[in-house]
């Protein structure tokens, strides 16, 4: 996830509303992509995630460095998360068994949440086609016979289009996390 530039963290901090937009646009998803993966229930997931950002734009002079505010908006979903799943008396375990009060667990969480915002965001620097199939696939889990219906196109242009999505994203993400 790329951090917010100095400006908009202290225009933010001064409570301006187009840094509330731009906060909202970069953490919604993630945030509620992470409490989904803790809940397993999409529509509580994006609530939590609202209601972590409503929380921090009401208490914005709080946060004036972005790791700050991101650990903040992180630990009050998983926070949310751990109460709603103890209300639905499932002794805070998910879905899947994962024991939810170790660290460990969550910190994995995070770090695919951030590792899907960083794919998603490259993904916008694919040519449209690509991003469509990109999208429809691995965003909105369409089959390929689905893709194929909606965009009208042959079924090995959907595999060609999804091989060179993720070749294309791996040449992003290598050379702008590679060290010199």
């Amino acid at each position: 996830m790329q951090p917010l530039d100095k400006k908009t963290m202290n225009d933010f901090n001064v409570g301006e509303p187009a840094a509330f937009n731009s906060v909202f646009k970069l953490f919604f998803q993630p945030l509620s992509y992470f409490a989904f993966k803790i809940i397993k229930d999409n529509a509580q997931a994006e609530d939590f995630a609202i209601m972590a950002l409503h929380n921090v734009m009401e208490q914005c002079s709080m946060f004036n460095d972005f790791e700050k505010l991101q650990g903040y908006l992180f630990t009050m979903v998983k926070n949310k998360c751990l109460n709603y799943i103890k209300s639905k008396k499932e002794k805070h375990q998910s879905l899947e068994g994962e024991d939810l009060r170790d660290n460990n667990t969550i910190v994995n969480h995070i770090i695919k949440t951030e590792l899907l915002a960083e794919v998603v965001a490259e993904s916008n620097k694919l040519a449209p086609m690509r991003k469509r199939v990109f999208d429809m696939f691995y965003l909105q889990g369409a089959s390929n016979e689905a893709i194929v219906k909606k965009l009208k196109i042959k079924q090995g242009s959907v595999y060609m289009y999804k091989i060179r999505c993720i070749d294309q994203i791996k040449k992003i993400l290598t050379i702008k996390n590679s060290y010199p």
